[in-house]
Formats: structure tokens, sequence, C-alpha cells
């Protein structure tokens, strides 16, 4: 067999489903607070900020009542996609139009999840995410290289440039004022691990650490399985520390397709099944 052939076999597909169910979870945990952003945006239409590369808030502002109105959908698309079947690529689409027509115009940030979501999006319109009893099923894995190269470029990235060009991440006096940030940070763990010396400086390395090296050791199957629970170490930790949204559970609906499709089916029946 060619190496090709090994890279584009078919694999187990029963890890969409996870990460599908994930995807919502995510989505519903940054859709609902938009409801209170739609009236704090049309409070002071004055002072809106033009936001994104489509600047629709300049040609655009909606008011309160369409803005609820999408907003509403966008919920109906979510149930769709948590249905799943023929419901699930339709629903997220539905979703995607009412998210993002929200942020677009009605002047809303768009950061770091926003855009994530985006990347996400397109990978799982693309994937057998429509499909029932994928459990029972195997699919080509070219939308799992999609999000290989996706997470390892969004973790690379993000830790070697603290590594190389933020030497506050050495020190632990970038994490120190991160846990202490009004927008989110002053959680009250955080400001403790704030106020110690060696801690922040710790949990900076070991972030850098996993951050740094999963690129390298996401591709192999001895060392995926590991590099994936330090990671998610790693977001628990940020989420126990901070406030930082829908970001953490966001990056954690990939791991299921990350996880390598065949220690991923040796989980599924050795503990999955008597669940289902």
């Amino acid at each position: 067999m060619s190496t090709l052939d090994r890279w584009f076999s078919p694999c187990w597909a029963g890890g969409w489903v996870a990460s599908r169910w994930l995807f919502v979870f995510a989505a519903l945990v940054a859709h609902l607070p938009r409801y209170h952003q739609i009236y704090d945006a049309q409070l002071c239409p004055d002072v809106v900020q033009t936001v994104g590369p489509l600047a629709l808030v300049d040609q655009l502002l909606l008011s309160q009542v369409p803005a609820l109105g999408l907003w509403a959908v966008g919920l109906i698309g979510l149930g769709g996609l948590l249905l799943g079947g023929r419901w699930a690529k339709p629903g997220l689409l539905v979703w995607l139009v009412s998210y993002y027509g929200i942020i677009s115009f009605g002047g809303l940030s768009a950061r770091v999840p926003e855009r994530l979501f985006l990347w996400v999006s397109v990978g799982l319109l693309l994937a057998p995410i429509g499909e029932r009893q994928l459990t029972r099923k195997g699919c080509s894995p070219a939308v799992r290289w999609y999000f290989l190269v996706l997470a390892a470029s969004l973790y690379g990235s993000t830790g070697w440039l603290k590594a190389l060009l933020e030497p506050g991440w050495w020190t632990g006096e970038a994490l120190a004022y991160n846990l202490v940030d009004r927008d989110f940070g002053l959680g009250r763990l955080g400001v403790w691990v704030s106020g110690k010396t060696l801690l922040p400086q710790v949990l900076s390395w070991a972030t850098i650490a996993v951050e740094a090296s999963f690129p390298l050791l996401i591709w192999f199957r001895r060392t995926n399985p590991w590099v994936l629970l330090t990671a998610l170490c790693m977001h628990l930790g940020i989420e126990s520390l901070m406030t930082v949204g829908a970001l953490s559970v966001l990056s954690l609906s990939m791991f299921p397709i990350l996880l390598h499709p065949d220690v991923a089916r040796d989980l599924w029946e050795r503990h999955g099944r008597r669940w289902c």
C-alpha cells in the first residue's frame, strides 16, 4: 500500500458525532449572550464601531426587532444541527448566517472565537455530520487532515510566538496580568494564582510546552492521545482561572476528530457503548 493510500484510506467516523455535539454546546455558549449584546449595540447606535472585513454595519444597522428575530433563527439552526441527519448541515448554515449577521449588522466585536467558529464550521460542512450511525461506519480522512492542519497552525503559532517574541511568558508576568484582566480575568482562583511568584511562571512554561509541541506530536499515533490529553488539561485550567467564553469548548470540539481514529474507536468500544 502506498503512502497516499494509507493517508486516505477510510477510517472510523464515530468521532464526528461527539464533535457535532460539542460544537453545538460551544455555539450555544457564544450565541445565547448575544441576546443582551443586541440591546447594548442598539442603545447607542451613534458610537457603533465598524468591525470585520464586510463592514455591513456601514450599510445597514439592524433595529432591535429584526436583530432579535435573526438571533432566534440562529437557535432554530442549532436545533437542526443537534438533531443531526438531514437537518445537520442546513441547521449549521442557518446558524452561521444568523450569528455572523448579528455581528456584522450590529457592529459587534469579532474576536478569536468568532474567527475560529468560521474555520471549524467550514470543516463540519465538509464532514459526514449528516449521516446516521456513524459509530458503525468509516469515512474518508480528508476532512480530518483539514482539522489537523487547522489545529496545528493555531496551537503552534500561539505557542511559538509566546516562546520567541513574548518574554513575559517565560517570566510568568504575561499570564499573571492576564489573570487579573478586567475583561476575561479577575476570577477568585485566577487572582490568587496571579499573586503567587512561582505558580504563574510554571503554568506559563507548561502552556508554551503544550502549544509549541502540539504541531509536532499530533501527527503520530503514539503521541497523538497524549498531546491531546495535555491540551485538554490546559483548557480545563484556562476555564478554571479565566472567562474566555466559547473558545475552550470550541477548541475541544475538534478533539474527537483530532484523536487518532483507531484510538478513538478502541475507546468507544471499551467505554462508549455502555452509554448509548
